[in-house]
């Protein structure tokens, strides 16, 4: 019997209504379950209204369902390791190593063995990396299935709070408990907390207040009517036109000549995000960690505090990673954590 849970599997390919389940088309042989503190499916109906039609009656005949647009949103918080696969999925691929005692994370800090380091960049090509995910409500259900999910936008603010949305091909419930069986990672390895981040930003910035930043990536999800049985669910997911973006917002409690410069000249700079945990990965002295480093960075707007009898003027500037030319990247995500490679390349 299923408790209330949320499980993710990684998928070789968008999975369909009604695909095979091999290759191309086999999920992960990990299972990856989420302390989420909330998590909203919605089946998107686009429905048929028929409203229109002269029926020389005095109302209307009932809709039809004619195609859903699933999504899907999950909160959680930023744990090091479950953030391998949602990186995954919202349009970077990461490059595994297994620590050696010799490798080092963006610090220049060995990392050892029994730990792990991914470096994740921007995905390339049309193809979507995507998940299947299933739901549980509890042993009475419902119990939802969806095929085919990616992550059209993730956000992460200063105290490690995760927020997710997501698009799919299938949203469909189970006739019977999945029967899973949770299994999560201990307590005592702590999410990326307000604690851990260290900002390395614009020289002579003032003093920041809070700071987020958001990953958009475009999703186009669609119909190829080539299905040999017919599906109210779309079944092809891929990436959308529009390259992966990184923005974000900092609050300053003080506006500075250094950023307000910044901005009005649309000067870049090099800015480093790095939330180091304190907890060590297993019986390795090695830590937990994220960074994200964006060579050329830029400010995009500025909305300073009104003018009024008060001793100090804070203000917030929204940025965005530029791409630098020199470096060939404008956004590159470290993680270090205790994810093995299998998590996201071994397919059942």
């Amino acid at each position: 019997m299923s408790a209330e849970a949320l499980e993710l599997r990684l998928e070789e390919s968008p999975r369909y209504e009604g695909a095979v389940t091999t290759t191309p088309y086999r999920v992960s042989t990990t299972s990856t379950f989420f302390p989420l503190t909330s998590f909203e499916p919605s089946p998107e109906p686009d429905w048929m209204d028929r409203s229109d039609e002269l029926r020389s009656i005095e109302g209307s005949v009932a809709n039809v369902s004619d195609t859903f647009n699933p999504t899907a949103r999950l909160s959680e918080r930023a744990y090091f390791n479950n953030l391998t696969h949602l990186l995954s999925l919202a349009g970077f691929v990461g490059t595994y190593t297994a620590g050696n005692g010799v490798i080092t994370d963006p610090d220049g800090t060995v990392i050892a063995t029994g730990a792990n380091r991914w470096v994740f960049n921007k995905r390339t090509g049309s193809a979507a990396q995507t998940a299947q995910l299933i739901a549980c409500y509890g042993t009475s259900g419902p119990w939802l299935k969806g095929q085919g999910y990616a992550v059209n936008e993730l956000g992460l603010n200063a105290v490690g709070e995760l927020d997710v949305t997501m698009e799919g091909l299938v949203l469909a419930r189970l006739a019977a408990d999945p029967t899973l069986t949770p299994a999560y990672d201990v307590s005592a390895i702590l999410p990326a907390r307000r604690a851990d981040l260290i900002l390395s930003w614009l020289a002579s910035s003032g003093l920041t207040n809070e700071f987020e930043l958001s990953i958009a990536n475009p999703l186009f999800p669609y119909s190829s009517y080539s299905l040999a049985v017919p599906s109210v669910y779309r079944d092809k997911m891929e990436q959308g036109d529009d390259r992966v973006r990184l923005t974000g917002t900092i609050s300053k409690r003080s506006i500075t000549p250094a950023d307000w410069d910044a901005m009005i000249q649309a000067a870049t700079f090099a800015a480093i995000a790095k939330w180091k945990s304190q907890k060590v990965i297993g019986v390795t002295a090695t830590k937990y960690g994220l960074w994200v480093e964006m060579p050329a960075c830029q400010y995009t707007s500025a909305s300073p505090e009104a003018l009024g009898n008060k001793r100090r003027f804070g203000a917030a500037y929204d940025f965005w990673a530029a791409y630098d030319e020199t470096l060939g990247y404008d956004v590159k995500i470290t993680l270090v954590n205790a994810v093995t490679s299998a998590a996201l390349s071994t397919y059942v």
